[in-house]
C-alpha cells in the first residue's frame, strides 16, 4: 500500500438539461388571441403604455392577458377597450 493520499471522491456532475417548467403552456389558439391582444395594444398606446394597460387592472375582472388568452369573448373585451385609449402620443 501506498503512504500517498487517496484524491477525495468527486461529486456527481449535474445533467446538462434542465427539467420541464411546471407553468402550463396556452394551446395555440390562446397564443393567437394574446398575440393579437399585445400587437393592438402596441400599435395604439406604443410598448411602454400596452406593457402598462396589458399588466395592470382596467376593471374587466382580471388582467386584460390572461383575459384574453382564456377566450375569444375575453379578446373580444380587451381590444373593444384599447380602441377606446388615447393613441400614444395624442395629448
Amino acid at each position: 500500500m501506498s503512504d500517498e493520499p487517496q484524491p477525495a471522491p468527486r461529486p456527481p456532475r449535474r445533467p446538462y438539461f434542465r427539467p420541464a417548467s411546471s407553468v402550463p403552456k396556452l394551446s395555440p389558439e390562446s397564443a393567437a388571441r394574446e398575440s393579437q391582444v399585445v400587437r393592438a395594444a402596441t400599435e395604439r398606446l406604443g410598448l411602454a403604455g400596452a406593457m402598462a394597460f396589458l399588466n395592470a387592472d382596467v376593471g374587466l375582472g382580471a388582467r386584460p392577458l390572461k383575459l384574453a388568452a382564456a377566450s375569444d369573448e375575453g379578446a373580444r373585451q380587451v381590444l373593444d377597450l384599447i380602441a377606446l385609449q388615447q393613441p400614444d402620443g395624442a395629448a
